[in-house]
């Protein structure tokens, strides 16, 4: 399989649970939504229509993915604003839960989270499990 159809496979079998992880963590959402910002720079120029060699979309998998790109992680450390001492956790959280992509992209599941948060900052609305605070 290519890494243009492995990519599709993985998003396709992505599943909402992973959002839990956004939940109430700033840094991970930061993460989340400086992804598509972070330039990411392919190995080889065919590197879409590679072949992998892994029969399966597991971890091999998914490591082969990522080991045909690269990225500045300094990069997404500013792009993010998550803190230098975080910034390798909360990438490899991300990538671990496959909340971002090595194509560049960012989990539709993960999206519509990032989202809603958006829209209920613009409206007024409090947050998810936020209380408004009296006054």
């Amino acid at each position: 399989m290519t890494f243009s159809l492995l990519i599709e496979k993985i998003k396709r079998e992505s599943s909402p649970d992973k959002v839990i992880a956004l939940m109430d963590n700033k840094s991970m959402v930061d993460g989340a939504s400086a992804w598509r910002f972070v330039p990411i720079t392919p190995n080889t120029p065919e590197y879409k229509n590679l072949e992998c060699p892994c029969a399966d979309v597991d971890h091999e998998a998914w490591e082969w993915l990522w080991q045909q790109v690269s990225f500045d992680i300094e990069t997404f450390r500013v792009i993010s604003g998550v803190k230098i001492l975080e910034t390798n956790k909360i990438f490899s959280r991300l990538k671990a839960l496959r909340i971002i992509y090595p194509d560049g992209t960012v989990d539709v599941f993960a999206t519509q989270y990032m989202n809603s948060l958006i829209l209920s900052q613009l409206s007024g609305k409090p947050q998810r499990g936020k209380k408004e605070k009296s006054g």
